[in-house]
C-alpha cells in the first residue's frame, strides 16, 4: 500500500485532527470509527423500535379507518399506504440515532466532520429502506389481526415492524453497502471542503 496515500484531514482547523490510510475499499481521507458490536447492536435496536411503532401505529390507524368507512383494506393497499406514509419518517428516525452516535465518535475524535456526515446520510439512506420493510411487515400483520382490538393489532404490528427493519437494517450493514454509500457521501464532503478551502470560503 502506498503510505503517500496517508493524509491529514482538517478542514478549517477544526478540533478533530485525524490521519487516515486511504486504500482501495475506502478511497477517502476521512477515518471511520473502529467496529463496535455493541454500539451497533444497541444502535439497531433503539431504531428498530421507533421504526417498528411508527409504522404499526400508522398501520392501525389506516386500518381502523377503513373500517369506520366500512371499506375492506387490502394487505397490499394497507401496505403500500404505510410505506407511503413512513419510509421518509423512518429515515429520518435513523438518521436523528446516527446523528448521536456520530457525535460521540466526533467527540472522541475517531471521525471528522466529512466521515460523520457520510454515516448519517448513510443511515438516513438504509433507515428509509428498512422503513419500507418494516412498514410492509406490521401492515401484514395488522392486516392478519384486522378483526382483533387495536391493543393487538398494534403490539403484533410493532414487533413485526421491529423485526423486519433490524433484518433490512443489519443486512445493509454486513453487506457492505452502508461502508459503500458511506464512502461516497464522505468523498463528497472532502471535495466540498476542498473546494471551499481554495476558494477562500469560511
Amino acid at each position: 500500500m502506498n503510505t503517500s496515500a496517508i493524509q491529514s484531514f482538517n478542514p478549517y482547523n477544526l478540533t478533530f485532527p485525524s490521519t487516515y490510510l486511504a486504500s482501495a475499499e475506502d478511497p477517502t481521507n476521512s477515518p471511520q470509527a473502529a467496529p463496535n458490536m455493541t454500539l451497533d447492536a444497541v444502535e439497531i435496536g433503539v431504531k428498530s423500535l421507533l421504526v417498528g411503532r411508527l409504522t404499526s401505529k400508522t398501520a392501525v390507524t389506516s386500518m381502523q379507518i377503513s373500517q369506520l368507512q366500512q371499506k375492506e383494506a387490502s394487505g397490499l393497499g394497507l401496505a403500500a399506504s404505510t410505506v407511503f406514509k413512513t419510509a421518509g419518517k423512518a429515515g429520518l428516525v435513523s438518521g436523528a440515532v446516527s446523528l448521536g452516535r456520530n457525535v460521540y465518535h466526533l467527540a472522541k475524535g475517531e471521525v471528522n466532520i466529512a466521515r460523520a456526515s457520510g454515516n448519517v446520510g448513510a443511515d438516513i439512506m438504509g433507515g428509509t429502506i428498512g422503513g419500507m420493510v418494516a412498514a410492509t411487515g406490521a401492515s401484514l400483520a395488522v392486516k392478519a389481526l384486522s378483526t382483533s382490538s387495536a391493543m393487538s393489532m398494534g403490539t403484533v404490528g410493532l414487533i413485526a415492524g421491529a423485526v423486519g427493519f433490524a433484518i433490512a437494517d443489519t443486512l445493509y450493514h454486513v453487506s457492505g453497502a452502508r461502508d459503500t454509500v458511506s464512502n461516497k457521501l464522505t468523498a463528497i464532503v472532502e471535495r466540498w471542503f476542498d473546494t471551499e478551502s481554495q476558494s477562500g470560503g469560511v
